[in-house]
Parts: C-alpha cells; structure tokens; sequence
C-alpha cells in the first residue's frame, strides 16, 4: 500500500491578521545590529548628497524603541556632524542614554529603563539648535535638559546620519538595535522643513513628505514591509487530505488528518503536535473543519443533499474525534463559503458545486440541537445569487455578510454556459435577505478569489486574495 504525505507551508500576511485599516498599519525603520556583521549594520544618511544649511538653527525630532535584549542597545543612533570636526551623538549603552557633544562633553544622560520602562513602546526624542541665541534644548522621553555650551555656530551647515556612519572620520559600526520613525526637521520658528516618516520607501531610500527630500539607506528592515510581503512561518508534514481551520480565541491555526492534530499558533511561533487517541476526521476527501468560539470546539463536518448529514466533534483534552468510521464521500457542495455565527450558534454553508451541478442553497446546522436545514436566499430586488462556487465571504457583522463572484451558471448545470461571476451580494442574517451593491466589468484576465475576505468597516472597503497570485486589492463596498 502506498503512504502519502503533503508539505503543509504556511505563509502569511503580517497585516495584523489582515485586520488592521490603513491608519493603524505598524511602520519605521529596524536597524540591524550585533546579529549581523559590521557590513550589513543599517545606515540612515539624510543628507546623502550635500550638507544641510541652517544658519539661525533647528530642531530634529523622531520616535524610537529600543530593543528589550540588552545585548543589543550599544552604539549609536545618530550622529550630527557640523563644520571642523564637531558634532553631537545621540549613543546608548545597556543602562543609559546619552548626547555627547564632540567626543567628551555629556549634554544630556537618563537610565535606560527610566524613558523605556516598556520595550513594545516608542517615546518621542527631539534636539532643538537656536544657533543665533546660542541655546541648546533636549527631549529624551518627559525628560528635558537645557545643557550650557560654548557656541553653536559649528552647526549651521550639518549632515545627520542614523546608525552605521561611514563619514569620514566619524566612522562607526556600532549601532544598536531600534526602530526609528517620524524624523522631522523644523526651523528654528517652528516651521516644517521636512518630514521622513518611514513607511512607503524606494529601493535605496526613502523621500521625505514635504519636499521630496532623498534620504540613503542601507540594508534597511522596513516595518510596513511586514504588511506588503508574505513570510514563510513554518513547514511539516501531514497525511493526505488534511483539514485546516482558524481559531481566533488563540490566533492558532489547526489541521487535521487521519491520526494526527497540528496546531500552530501565530503569536508564539509555536507548532503543537498531537496523536489522536481515537476516532477520526469526518472524511478523508472535503476539507470541511472549523472552530466554533461558541464552545471552544474543533468541527469536522460533510453536508450532502441525501443522507446521512454528520459532524464530528474534536475533545482537546482527550485528543479524540467522535466520528469512528473514516468513509469517502463525494462532496455534493465543494469549494462553498461558510460562516459560524456565535449569535445563532450555527454553521452557515453558502453554494457550492458537486455531481457537475452548481448550488445556490443555504445549508445550516445548530451546534445546539444537532439538525441541518436547507434553505433559500431571500431577494429584495428580484436579482438572485445565481448558483456558483469559488466565491469569497467577507463579514460586517454578526447580522451581515458580503459573498464576492465565483464561478458557476444561472441554470446551475455544468454544461450550460458556466462562466465567472464579479458581483458582490450583501446577505443578512438570518433572514437571508439579499441585496446586490454593484458588479464589475470582466477583465481581460479573468480570476476567482480565495473563500474568505477582509471588510474593512471604517473605510468602507473589502479586501480579497486572488487565487494564484497572493496579491490583495480593495474596493468600495
């Protein structure tokens, strides 16, 4: 007999959980340090081309986090170079933080812990240079100091360089690990001269958001980077077929095979694995399980217009399915869409496809009694959900949902002009009334999306994974 196994890899989004709008999206600039060697160490010149001037003087401000590691928070943050050699660094070391000015002169100093006490933080940083009243002012967290110096006149034509500096011969390697945000760079009045805030960048830098002001990087860890690109987490072997559902109590992913239980959990970046004590998955074919936060408990179902209608319940502690018999069936709905609403306590199964015929039922099943019931969507403007699979669902809220394209055919047979679908339905709950909010012109291209969507409520758009592609796109809904 032959075994199989699947290479089960997991890529994901970090979009915190693709739920985060536009304005929360975390961004800045993560300077690499210790753990990787002196070459590959972030630098940040803005003033890659020619020296800034700044003859009555100016303020420079941004928002930093340090690393928790101690190891890590040794060197230096920036260094503002003027004219003759002077210059003020803004260095850290495993206790505290200092601005030095020209090598030996200690301008400003606090413990580490008293401005960082939280690591997951930023606090605010900020250095104002009133060259023409020779007056020094520094922010370091809540603290300020107002240091005494002999003349700041050195200082009306500087570069500022954050992290490695390779000016000579201010050259150092020595950068500690932070992040580094919204530098801004006002006159001495107050005015905004520029803006670098560190989340949409080009190749080798980054423009500011005033003047389009260029500033170098190099070997950059662009935070936003982490909502734009895919990031392999984990990779591990199952048997064939396995189940895969989201627990959202414990941001875990789950999957299930005939003998085994996999859960991995995000956050913690930790994979459990489990034999099964006894019983099995529902069906070695569909791959139907799901998580219900009603009761904390895994689901393997299979629904079919003929009976019977099963489902097989997961015990976490026994480590044990329900169901004792492993059978094959051929699923009379694949590739539907489906929902569990906490609100009824019930599954929802929206359409699907089986035995060359496309559906447009609504199948449901109470966690509380243990029934099906088949139903029908509920038109408000006489222009039904035409019978597809290969849609995408999207939630608003417990009472609505959005169902997205797919593909099918008004008639629902197979062989009768199938054709996708770029329509979006609205479906309340539970009375299954259905509205239709627009549909698009078929592109040149044509797609169907993977089953689930993200609604973003506050913008007023959804976003939805095209399948094939991993690209994400919005529309106005």
């Amino acid at each position: 007999m032959k075994t199989f196994s699947i290479l089960i890899v997991f890529y994901l989004l970090l979009f915190n959980a693709l739920s985060a709008t536009a304005q929360n999206l975390r961004y800045g600039l993560e300077f690499s340090s210790f753990e990787v060697v002196q070459e590959r160490r972030t630098s940040l010149n803005l003033s890659p081309s020619k020296a800034f001037s700044f003859s009555n003087g100016f303020s420079l401000s941004f928002n930093v986090l340090f690393q928790s590691a101690s190891e890590y928070n040794f060197g230096y943050i920036f260094r503002i170079i003027g004219e003759d050699e002077h210059h003020i660094d803004f260095v850290v070391d495993p206790e505290k933080v200092n601005v030095v000015y020209s090598e030996d002169k200690i301008l400003a100093e606090c413990l580490l812990s008293e401005i960082s006490n939280k690591f997951s933080s930023f606090f605010p940083f900020s250095i104002q240079m009133d060259i023409k009243n020779n007056s020094l002012n520094i922010a370091i967290g809540e603290k300020t100091f107002s240091p005494v110096v002999s003349s700041l006149n050195n200082f009306k034509n500087v570069n500022i360089i954050f992290g490695r500096c390779d000016y000579p011969p201010f050259q150092t390697s020595d950068v500690p690990k932070t992040t580094i945000k919204d530098i801004r760079i006002n006159s001495i009045k107050g005015d905004e001269i520029y803006y670098w805030k560190l989340s949409k960048h080009a190749e080798n830098g980054v423009y500011d958001e005033l003047k389009n002001g260029f500033a170098k990087v190099e070997n950059p860890k662009w935070i936003l980077d982490d909502h734009a690109f895919w990031n392999k987490e984990i990779s591990f072997k199952t048997l064939k077929n396995p189940q895969v559902a989201y627990n959202p109590d414990e941001k875990a992913i789950a999957v299930a095979d005939r003998r085994n239980f996999y859960i991995y959990n995000i956050p913690a970046h930790r994979l459990v694995h489990n034999q099964n004590s006894s019983g099995f998955v529902h069906s070695r074919g569909p791959n139907q399980m799901i998580y219900n936060p009603g009761d904390s408990t895994y689901y393997s179902y299979c629904f079919q217009n003929r009976e019977p209608r099963s489902i097989a319940t997961y015990d976490s502690k026994d480590k044990s399915w329900n169901n004792t018999g492993m059978r094959e069936f051929g699923s009379e709905y694949w590739h539907h869409n489906r929902f569990v609403s906490q609100k009824e306590n019930c599954l929802y199964l929206f359409a699907g496809y089986g035995q060359h015929k496309y559906k447009n039922t609504v199948n449901k099943y109470s966690f509380e009694t243990g029934n099906w019931e088949i139903s029908q969507y509920l038109n408000n403007d006489k222009q039904s959900i035409t019978p597809r699979y290969l849609s995408g669902l999207g939630v608003i809220d417990e009472n609505r949902i959005l169902l997205f394209g797919g593909h099918g055919s008004n008639s629902g047979l197979q062989s009768l002009s199938p054709q996708n679908y770029y329509d979006l339905y609205q479906v309340n709950l539970p009375d299954l009334n259905v509205t239709k909010l627009w549909k698009m012109e078929a592109p040149v291209n044509h797609f169907v999306v993977a089953n689930s969507m993200i609604v973003d409520t506050i913008n007023k758009r959804f976003y939805r994974i095209l399948t094939g592609c991993f690209c994400i796109i919005g529309r106005d809904c």
